[in-house]
């Protein structure tokens, strides 16, 4: 009886080929490492882009010698999670005057003050340096307003001047992940919206007039309306901002074009101006049409959003006699804006560093790959 064990082969390996298949084991397991690698550094690179951007509202005042200015600061951290924020604020010192004490924060921004405020030497900039310290739960998400800064007018000028942010010295940053622990860059998008002053009067303060005997007799006529009764002239009552209305959804894919309706009144006096901040780093005035001029007023904007992330768009009305309406809920408007076109998606930033050299090491490793399954048949 023939024995049947002894026709059945086992394969044999010799030693070279028992060494080249764990070589390629091994290049088996780089090449997919080296593409999670390059993956997840890309979208480190890409979760935090510059598109926060800060401004002022109201964009523009108009002051008389003596007179305080009030602008509150406002952050829109487009599509970023803001965790840090050193604010450098810059203006014409002949023109314009602050102290340390100008500048407050708004408790509801959830921020604390790490360092500051810092006047400097020329009294012409104020730094602040802003954090949420280590609850990764108060990153500014939406549009926020950071506080208040405000000025006295001391001299005149015939010129509008500005009130700006320093874009070579504000810095913003910006968390990717749960913790502050992760990558973080500055994402401060350098176009700032500055403020402008405009002067009314003459380039004097209150003038001293000459004494004389007929003046002196004469009854001073006061400022303002005075009733009939003699009682004093009442103050200025800032105008209402009563609604903020879409044309359409308020959620969509990028470019989103919306048309926005302001609608408000005074009650002693005109509205002049109507201010739209449309939440990504954009602030139009607008001083004509939809009733300007007159007690109401319904003014129509449209805004065009390319880039994804939510934003807060608000407006604010300006009266005849410099008064402003303060922000509310009924006019303000919250934009969510989807990355689905391809205008919307961030840029990535450059890759730099380790990621050429892990795409190298891939490069290598698929060679190398080759190479020893050559080797392998040809043992």
């Amino acid at each position: 009886m023939p024995n049947l064990n002894s026709n059945i082969r086992l394969p044999s390996f010799s030693r070279k080929k028992l060494l080249l298949i764990g070589f390629l084991f091994v290049i088996l397991l780089v090449i997919p490492a080296t593409v999670f690698l390059v993956q997840q550094q890309q979208d480190l690179r890409t979760r935090a882009t510059p598109n926060t951007t800060l401004s002022f509202v109201p964009s523009e005042q108009t002051a008389t010698v003596g007179a305080k200015l009030n602008f509150e600061i406002w952050v829109s951290p487009g599509n970023n999670q803001v965790n840090f924020i050193k604010l450098v604020i810059n203006w014409d010192a002949t023109k314009l005057s602050a102290t340390k004490e100008s500048f407050v924060l708004d408790p509801a921004s959830n921020l604390s003050i790490l360092e500051g405020p810092i006047l400097s030497a020329t009294e012409d900039e104020l730094a602040v340096n802003l954090s949420i310290e280590s609850d990764p739960t108060k990153v500014i998400q939406q549009d926020t307003k950071i506080g208040d800064i405000t000025f006295d007018v001391i001299e005149f000028s015939e010129t509008p001047t500005e009130i700006a942010f320093d874009n070579e010295k504000v810095e913003i940053r910006s968390i990717s992940g749960a913790n502050l622990d992760e990558f973080s860059e500055n994402v401060y998008l350098k176009n700032g919206t500055p403020a402008a002053v405009t002067f009314q009067g003459e380039g004097e303060a209150t003038p001293t007039p000459t004494v004389t005997e007929v003046e002196e007799e004469a009854t001073p006529t006061p400022t303002g309306t005075e009733s009939a009764d003699g009682e004093a002239p009442s103050e200025n009552q800032a105008p209402v901002c009563e609604s903020l209305v879409t044309d359409t959804s308020t959620e969509g894919a990028a470019p989103l074009t919306i048309t926005f309706t302001a609608n408000g009144s005074d009650t002693d006096g005109t509205i002049d101006k109507i201010t739209f901040n449309f939440g990504e780093g954009t602030v139009e005035d607008v001083t004509t049409g939809g009733g300007i001029g007159t007690e109401i007023v319904s003014v129509e904007k449209a805004f065009t959003y390319n880039n994804a992330g939510t934003f807060t768009a608000s407006a604010l009305l300006t009266d005849d006699s410099g008064g402003v309406s303060s922000n509310s809920t009924n006019c303000s408007v919250t934009i969510t804006v989807s990355g689905d076109s391809e205008s919307a998606e961030p840029t990535p930033l450059p890759a730099t560093g380790p990621t050429e050299t892990i795409i190298g090491l891939g490069v290598l490793g698929g060679i190398l790959f080759l190479i020893g399954a050559l080797l392998f048949f040809a043992l």
